[in-house]
């Protein structure tokens, strides 16, 4: 990784590589090798760029350039991320966030009125940034098998990655929160969207049995997804998280393929019952 202090400096980086950079903040800050000063100017820097980003695949943005709503916005998640993984959310108070962030709690609460909603919000960039990355990582990906695959270690090395959301998604983040918020609850259908597409894909090839069970498919592949990242997070971190990407990835393939005595189907789409996958 480039050193911290790239971030003090005019800065020409892809998006993606900016939002990397920032998930590693809170590992430098709570291990000293970051002081409180510099992580806010750092995390300034970083909701700059991820504001003014979006347009493109790069950007060249100067460290003075003037906030906006936008960049004011990120840089309370940005700073948000840094104190729910290093305190427990329970514990962490908004007035953390604000001393951290550079910003008021008043100005805070102009855009999260508490913090439960600052911890969806987070969520919900989040989300977003991974079906991005997986709509990419699935293109031109022929067959509903080798799609099946690719999700799945898509999905655990970007957790891996990104391990301060792993931990607010999969740890911090009740069921309840995400009924509270709508676009929270779409995401997390958007991501079980690609598993139906996948399996109805797979059905109508011939690949996957015609009498596949979908509910029973979805608690399978993202309960043990979810099993995985958690098992990952009590750990520390400590083993490669990916390493159980093909396991898990056969499991389901096995449970889903067509045997060799069933008959080709003739039309035989997925259900789209939509549920909790995340």
């Amino acid at each position: 990784m480039r050193p911290v202090n790239k971030y003090a400096e005019t800065c020409f980086l892809p998006i993606a590589e900016i939002r990397v950079h920032l998930g590693h903040l809170p590992r430098f800050y709570s291990s000293g090798q970051l002081s409180y000063r510099s992580l806010q100017r750092i995390l300034l820097h970083g909701a700059t760029l991820l504001t003014n980003g979006g347009a493109g695949n790069h950007i060249q943005v100067n460290q003075m350039a003037r906030k906006g709503t936008g960049q004011t916005r990120q840089q309370i998640l940005n700073a948000a991320a840094a104190v729910f993984y290093n305190v427990n959310y329970h514990e962490a108070g908004l007035r953390e966030i604000a001393r951290l962030s550079g910003v008021s709690p008043r100005c805070i609460y102009k855009y999260f009125p508490n913090k439960e909603q600052l911890l969806v919000a987070m969520n919900n960039d989040g989300l977003k940034v991974f079906m991005e990355g997986l709509k990419l990582n699935l293109a031109g990906v022929s067959t509903a098998g080798e799609r099946l695959a690719k999700m799945t270690f898509f999905y655990l090395a970007f957790f891996q990655k990104h391990y301060t959301a792993a931990w607010q998604v999969y740890v911090t983040t009740n069921l309840s929160m995400w009924h509270k918020s709508e676009d929270a609850w779409q995401n997390l259908t958007r991501t079980e969207a690609v598993l139906n597409e996948i399996l109805a894909d797979g059905q109508r090839s011939g690949e996957f049995r015609p009498d596949i069970d979908v509910n029973a498919v979805r608690l399978l592949y993202f309960g043990g997804i979810r099993f995985a990242i958690q098992s990952w997070l009590a750990s520390e971190r400590r083993w490669d998280l990916t390493s159980v990407s093909d396991g898990l990835n056969n499991t389901v393939y096995e449970a889903i393929k067509k045997r060799v005595d069933q008959p080709a189907p003739v039309n035989s789409p997925a259900a789209r019952e939509q549920g909790a996958s995340i």
